[in-house]
């Protein structure tokens, strides 16, 4: 998160719980780390990467291989927001989805 503080505390107790406790997380990890996008070619879709400049899960940096994965796509960086910009801007995600 890029601003905790807007974070209800018992949201982020469940969301650690649930993480803690997902039998899929060592699944999902491993496949994260072994397989890329495939397929951009086959988006017919306008596409807004929405990414936070806080984003400690996917670093901003990677934003450019994610460009290069899907060249026509729109990159927005949401400044101070982490890897869940939900809460950290939602404004920002409302507005951004609006003007799609």
């Amino acid at each position: 998160m890029g601003r905790p503080r807007n974070l209800p505390v018992a949201a982020g107790l469940g969301a650690s719980k649930n993480l803690a406790e997902s039998v899929s997380f060592e699944n999902a990890v491993a496949t994260l780390t072994r397989d890329r996008f495939r397929g951009a070619d086959q988006v017919r879709v306008p596409v807004k990467l929405l990414w936070g400049t806080r984003d400690f899960v996917l670093f901003p940096w990677q934003a450019k291989r994610a460009l290069r994965e899907l060249p026509d796509a729109r990159l927005v960086p949401l400044p101070g927001a982490g890897h869940v910009p939900t809460w950290d801007d939602p404004d920002a995600i409302v507005r951004e989805l609006l003007s799609a």
